[in-house]
This record gives C-alpha cells, sequence and structure tokens, in this order.
C-alpha cells in the first residue's frame, strides 16, 4: 500500500514552520523592548476511591481519577505587538496509577512516570488577525472531541466512560471470567495529544477550524503519523450557552475516526444536555452517549450540579457485541479552597448473541484541588 501521510505531513510541518517564522518576525520591533516575561504555574490533585463488583465480589482502590488527571505545569509568555503573544508551555503528570488501571493485579496506588507522561511541552504563537500556531507535544484539533460538556459533571461522568474500572473483566454467568474488559467496549474515540503542528484560526462569530499533523514520540515503538481536522463552534447569550465540536482523525492510513459532541446550557433553570457520538470509519465500531442535567448555586460554597448518562456503543472491541452504560454523577465546588468534591455511580453491561455476561458496577467518590 502506497503511502502518503509522510509526504502531507512534512509539507503541514513545512508550511507551520515557515507560518510561524513569519508570524513571529513580523512583531520583531516589540523585542527591541525587552518586553516583560509573565509566568504562571500551575496544577491540580484529583484522586478518588473506588467500589467495583463485576459480580465475583466487591474490590476496592484509590488511585487518580484520569477524566482530568492530576498535573503540575508552568507557561512562559511574552506580550508582542499588535496583541499577539508567544508562550513556552510545559506541562506534566505525576506517573501515578489512574482508576482505568486499577484491578485485582494492581490494587494500589504507585508512582511510575514514563515519558508518556508527558503532557504538554510546546511553542505557540496566537494573535487576533493570525489565529494560533502551537509546535511541540500538546493536543491534536480531535482531542477532546467528544467532551463539549457544560454541565459542570464532567469530573464525575463523561463520554470516555471506561475512565472508572477500565481493567475490571466481565464475569460469564457461571463467575468464570470472560475475555472481555470494560475497556475493550467503551471508547470515546477522541484524539490524543501528540508532538505535532497545529494551527486554530481565528474565531469567526464563535467558529473556529483546526488542523492539525503529528506523530508519537513518546511511546516507544509506536512510529505512526496522525492528522486531524476539527471545526469548534461556541456561543454565548443572555439566556443560553452552547459549544459544539465536530472532528476527524486519521491515523497512519490504518484507522479513520469521526466524533462529534455538543452542549447546550439554560443558565435561569441550569438545565443542560451534553451528547456525543463517534464512529471507526475504516473498520468497525460506534457509540453514542447523553447526558441530562442540572446546576445551580445550592449553598454558598459555590456551584453544584447532578446528571444522568447514557452511552450505547455497538461493535466496540468486537463485531456483535453492544455495550451499554448507565450513570449518576454529582459535583459540589468549594471555592473558597478551589477544591471540588464528587461522587459518582456507574453500570456497565456487554452483549453478544453468543455469550452471557454479568453487570459491572462502579462507585467513586474523589476530590480535585486545583492550585
Amino acid at each position: 500500500m502506497t503511502r502518503t501521510t509522510g509526504h502531507v505531513s512534512g509539507w503541514f510541518a513545512r508550511a507551520a514552520a515557515c507560518a510561524f517564522v513569519a508570524a513571529t518576525l513580523s512583531t520583531q520591533s516589540s523585542w527591541a523592548e525587552a518586553p516583560a516575561i509573565e509566568t504562571t504555574y500551575y496544577g491540580q490533585l484529583n484522586f478518588g476511591a473506588l467500589q467495583v463488583d463485576n459480580g465475583g465480589g466487591r474490590e476496592h482502590y484509590i488511585a487518580e481519577n484520569p477524566s482530568v488527571p492530576s498535573r503540575v505545569g508552568v507557561s512562559w509568555l511574552v506580550p508582542l505587538e499588535n496583541a499577539a503573544t508567544l508562550t513556552i508551555q510545559f506541562e506534566t503528570g505525576l506517573g501515578l496509577t489512574n482508576l482505568s488501571e486499577v484491578s485485582a493485579a494492581n490494587d494500589r496506588l504507585r508512582f511510575d512516570f514514563q515519558r508518556s507522561d508527558l503532557r504538554r511541552f510546546e511553542l505557540i504563537y496566537a494573535s487576533d488577525a493570525w489565529g494560533r500556531l502551537s509546535l511541540g507535544q500538546g493536543s491534536m484539533a480531535s482531542d477532546g472531541a467528544s467532551g463539549a460538556d457544560l454541565s459542570r459533571t464532567s469530573l464525575a461522568l463523561g463520554p470516555a466512560v471506561s475512565d472508572l474500572g477500565g481493567s475490571t473483566r466481565f464475569l460469564m454467568p457461571d463467575g468464570s471470567g470472560s475475555g472481555v474488559f470494560v475497556e475493550d467496549v467503551f471508547d470515546d474515540l477522541s484524539g490524543l495529544r501528540r508532538f505535532r503542528a497545529r494551527y486554530d484560526t481565528p474565531s469567526w462569530n464563535g467558529l473556529t477550524l483546526s488542523i492539525a499533523h503529528g506523530t508519537d514520540i513518546l511511546r516507544r515503538g509506536a512510529n505512526l503519523d496522525f492528522a486531524d481536522i476539527a471545526v469548534s463552534y461556541s456561543l454565548d447569550k443572555e439566556a443560553v450557552a452552547l459549544e459544539a465540536i465536530a472532528s476527524y482523525e486519521w491515523v497512519d492510513g490504518l484507522e479513520e475516526r469521526a466524533v462529534a459532541s455538543a452542549s447546550l446550557f439554560h443558565k435561569k433553570t441550569g438545565l443542560n444536555a451534553p451528547f456525543a457520538t463517534g464512529a471507526n470509519q475504516r473498520g468497525v465500531g460506534g457509540y453514542v452517549y447523553a447526558k441530562l442535567g442540572v446546576a445551580g448555586d445550592l449553598t454558598r460554597h459555590g456551584p453544584s450540579a447532578i446528571a444522568v448518562e447514557y452511552y450505547d456503543g455497538d461493535d466496540l472491541g468486537g463485531k456483535r457485541l453492544r455495550s451499554e452504560a448507565i450513570g449518576i454523577g454529582v459535583t459540589q465546588t468549594i471555592e473558597a479552597w478551589n477544591l471540588d468534591l464528587v461522587a459518582a455511580w456507574r453500570r456497565y453491561d456487554v452483549t453478544s448473541p453468543m455469550q452471557a455476561f454479568r453487570h459491572v458496577d462502579v462507585i467513586m467518590l474523589g476530590a480535585r484541588w486545583q492550585f
């Protein structure tokens, strides 16, 4: 098979580099004035206690919540002329066991830092006129394409449902183990972070186009090219707010994925409705995800939110496998402490014409502290 991604990759990388240099040089006079560099340090810790019951007994774990993983980071921002900025950003995860990895064989919170825990090391040029150009390790255009969510419950619930107990094995009716794990049959199909060149157009009436091309340099042996494109839309009116994104990803001529999500929030009542869907375009497998919630200021400490969810997947992890999940989640923010408290329950089911399985129940209590 003839591969064209390498040619496209080289062309896009060279074009991005030339555009970056041109945009930066267009503001070169500002360098003579030695602008002040703004340094920002930030981070968060996000942990949860998880109970898992796959029908063979209950297991309990404490680990990192991977919905929004723990991290630390620093950014250096240089103001340029014409409201442009040049930013260097570095961000890393902490290399801790997370709630999608825990199992009977991996039941302790461990520190095991890998190169793949590095989240960002990138150079970003941004201006109202040129848009935003990012070079280095960071989000592809399709990263988070399933995650348009204004419900304020994304720490508890979301389309990446295997974040809670993803390494749990489904049992067959007689209690024996199957070859199917939660993470095999639940997937949101979103893109990830890569070493890439990415360009985002200036926003036009809330509409932004993004394109990226990159490779995975952090995982040994992962010699694949990734390319994607995304269109996002944001609307903020007096009565309602809306976010939406649609993306298409190509993986080295091997896979293609289409993902879209949208979220509507009614400000007066706090009612909200996030939705996501995705499908493999080469091969099989797809899903739909819906969430319905309400958010408001129920206490003086900060916003509160509750939501219910439903996930329906087909052929993920194998032909004729159907995966379903239902859940309920609650979040409470304590603004004075920069703290979010989280609780969630979820049930996983998988069915096949040839085989029955026991369901899996998970309960999670967690907290995120930002600094």
